[in-house]
Order: C-alpha cells, then structure tokens, then sequence
C-alpha cells in the first residue's frame, strides 16, 4: 500500500488535471456557442428581369440596318431599362439585406432614404421612406406581414410599415410581427417603412458582423 504522503500528492495530480481538463473544456465549449450565435443562414429571392431593345431598325440604312458594325435600332436607340418579370422567395419569405445588388434590382423608385451598401443602413429625414419590391409572380396574394427584428430599429417606434399586394396602387398599413389579410387581390407585392423622424436602420452590426434582414412575410 502507498503511503499516505503519496497518496495525498497523487490525489492533489488528479484535481489539477481534472481542473485543466475542465477549463480547457470550458473554452472550447464557450467558442462554439458564440460562433453559433453569429451563423445565421438566409434564404435569397430569385429574380428574373426582362430586357427590351429601344429604339428602331431600318433595314437597308447605311448607319441603323448593319449588324456586327453599327448599334442595333435608331438614333437614341439601344438597351432599354431592366424591368422586374418575377421574383420568387423560399417558403414564401423575402429578405433583403441593403447590399449593392439588392438596391440596385429590388429598390422601388419612390425611396426617398438614404441607403448605404457598404454599411448596410437606410438612414431617414422626418417623413423619408424606403420602398422594396418583395414578391412579383402569377398567384395572388392572400396576406402578408413585416418582420423585422427589433435590434436593426434605433426606436421602433418612429417607424410605420405598409404593404401593397398591387405595386402600390393599394396600401395597408402593418404590425411588425402581425400577420395582416389584404382586402384586395394582387401579384406584386412591395413594402414601405416610413420614418415619422431622423432614423436609422442598421442591418450589419458593425462590431459583431452580424446581419438581420428587412423581412417580409407573405401567403398566396
């Protein structure tokens, strides 16, 4: 049998080892926590946009009818503006993050905010707003909602948000979070938030880089 002084130096190695063990279990643990905090996965919309040619031909011309060498159509012709044919989100749900692509394709022509794609905020003046295509395919919308996470609002409550089943000719004002059935029928779907003050919405956290959308939420 060992003796006591040994068996005491023995069992204060195992509490050493064992608090190591522990510590170093705690560490790796916490880690794995905070990296799944900031993993958050997003679904995209799918959009598809039709293109037209401006313009006329005159075959024959010497300047408007000579393909492989001169511009197809007339004088002012060209390229026409891209105009939204569909879009189609998974599970019925649009996010939409502010990057330079997404302003670029989804952003309606009546904004009027401020918004910054490489910050990712939508910054407002007193009555300033943001309108967003969200939805356009052939089946009708039934109901709708904005949800919007909390966080990415400086004060919720300077903020109203709309939804128009039928590009804007219809609104309806929403709850963020509350489901809203719409009293008309329609197949392009946008939403308005309005700022009653100076706002920012901020959907990238610049410490943490974690990102919440502007999200709507829709059923046909």
């Amino acid at each position: 049998m060992a003796d006591l002084p040994e068996l005491i130096a023995n069992q204060a190695n195992s509490q050493t080892n064992l608090a190591s063990t522990t510590v170093d279990k705690s560490f790796i643990q916490t880690v794995v926590i905070i990296s799944e905090a900031q993993v958050e996965l997003w679904d995209m919309p799918t959009v598809i946009e039709d293109q037209n040619v401006d313009g006329y031909a005159i075959y024959g011309h010497t300047s408007f009818g000579i393909y492989g060498t001169s511009a197809y159509g007339g004088a002012g012709g060209g390229p026409g503006a891209y105009v939204i044919n569909k879009i189609a989100n998974p599970n019925n749900k649009f996010n939409w993050f502010a990057t330079t692509e997404e302003v670029n394709i989804l952003k309606h022509s009546t904004t009027n905010a401020t918004i910054n794609s490489t910050a990712q905020t939508i910054s407002f003046t007193a009555g300033q707003k943001l309108v967003i295509n969200c939805y356009r395919d052939d089946d009708s919308l039934l109901s709708g909602y904005v949800n919007c996470d909390n966080t990415i609002l400086d004060t919720i409550g300077n903020y109203t948000f709309e939804l128009s089943p039928n590009n804007g000719t219809t609104w309806y004002a929403v709850t963020n979070g509350t489901p809203y059935t719409f009293g008309v029928a329609g197949t392009h779907l946008l939403v308005r938030i309005t700022c009653s003050t100076t706002g920012t919405i901020t959907l990238k956290n610049s410490t943490t880089g974690v990102c919440y959308p502007i999200q709507v939420v829709y059923a046909v």
